[in-house]
């Protein structure tokens, strides 16, 4: 007994000098709280109903500005477009300062080097349309962008059922061992890709055991697009904002190799596991073509990145997520686009 009581106390102190060097190690890479919850969350508000932005929050490397929104602090008298979008907008695995609204800001002042742009980013992991369009009175009214871009996703239409959704639902902070977060990004990264794939597709097999699996999207998922993008496009006009939508783009394009393609899908299909992988990838095609049809009706300037952007491991960090260059590539394509809307304000 006197052994495993003195095994037991080892094994309590070694987890809690680990811990505690987790903490340290967040203090002093990214000024993190020792004691308080750190989590993603610290990001987010409920107000009013919904989610927004947390003024000036900072989590890892993201930080929000006096607005709650990603970026930079808005200067007074600057031309300013606005993005809208979840979290390809709001930037995931790019560097900081390289998510494609950043970038976007970059290449516009390089091409009008005599205007002052500022581009403010309106996003955040998992924001969906019809919440976008109940933050924007409050926004625009600070913002004030002569043009808005919303890059479309469509993660919130998989399992929708329902008209006129805005339920984000309450924030709650959770305490978390830090350690163990950090073991499983250790974990990760030294696990071959061939051994990653085959656990997830045992974790998605064990959870569709038994359970019917969609092969196709609903065939009212594009009408549920339709009417939250008629509120959040009527919302722009009521304030005098160009609207520009853009299609969504993911790594599948193009010709990928077989274990590339499969790995990914998986990636996409763990968090939509009763739909299959060709549900998804029609989800993207059948939503993006309701999209432009929506543009050409409604006489909206339409940016079809999708149809553009080539796939890969070059442009892509994952299904639908960019890198780097990936960013950059879509910043570039939405600069050259853009400017021509912003010369009434420039002359």
């Amino acid at each position: 007994m006197r052994i495993l009581s003195k095994v037991a106390l080892c094994t309590i102190v070694a987890i809690a000098t680990l811990e505690v060097c987790a903490r340290v190690d967040d203090y002093l890479r990214y000024d993190a709280p020792l004691l308080e919850p750190y989590v993603l969350d610290r990001l987010y508000v409920q107000s009013a109903g919904v989610v927004r932005g947390r003024p000036l929050a900072r989590f890892k490397d993201w930080r929000l500005n006096s607005l709650g929104l990603r970026g930079p602090e808005l200067r007074p008298g600057t031309v300013r477009v606005m993005c809208i979008g979840a979290s390809e907008t709001f930037g995931m695995t790019e560097s900081p300062g390289k998510e494609f609204p950043r970038q976007l800001e970059e290449k516009l002042r390089g091409l009008r080097p005599s205007s002052d742009i500022q581009v403010a980013n309106l996003s955040y992991f998992g924001l969906k349309l019809s919440t976008a369009a109940a933050l924007l009175p409050d926004v625009l009214s600070e913002v004030r962008p002569r043009v808005a871009m919303i890059y479309l996703t469509y993660g919130g239409y998989v399992a929708r059922t329902t008209s006129n959704v805005v339920e984000e639902g309450l924030i709650r902070e959770r305490q978390s061992v830090r350690i163990v977060s950090k073991l499983g990004e250790l974990a990760r990264a030294a696990t071959p890709l061939v051994v990653q794939q085959w656990l997830r597709e045992l974790q998605i097999n064990r959870y569709v055991a038994g359970r019917s699996i969609r092969e196709h999207m609903p065939p009212d998922r594009p009408g549920f697009l339709i009417e939250d993008l008629d509120r959040i496009v009527a919302v722009l006009r009521e304030h005098g904002v160009t609207p520009v939508l853009v299609t969504h783009a993911n790594r599948f394009s193009g010709d990928l190799g077989e274990f590339d393609r499969r790995y990914f899908l998986t990636v996409w299909r763990k968090f939509y596991p009763l739909y299959s992988e060709a549900a998804l990838l029609e989800m993207d095609e059948r939503l993006n073509t309701a999209a432009r049809l929506y543009a050409t009706d409604r006489n909206i300037a339409l940016i079809d990145v999708a149809a553009a952007m080539p796939g890969g491991p070059a442009l892509f960090s994952d299904h639908e997520h960019f890198t780097n260059d990936g960013a950059g590539w879509v910043a570039s394509m939405l600069a050259t686009q853009v400017l021509p809307l912003l010369e009434p304000v420039q002359q």
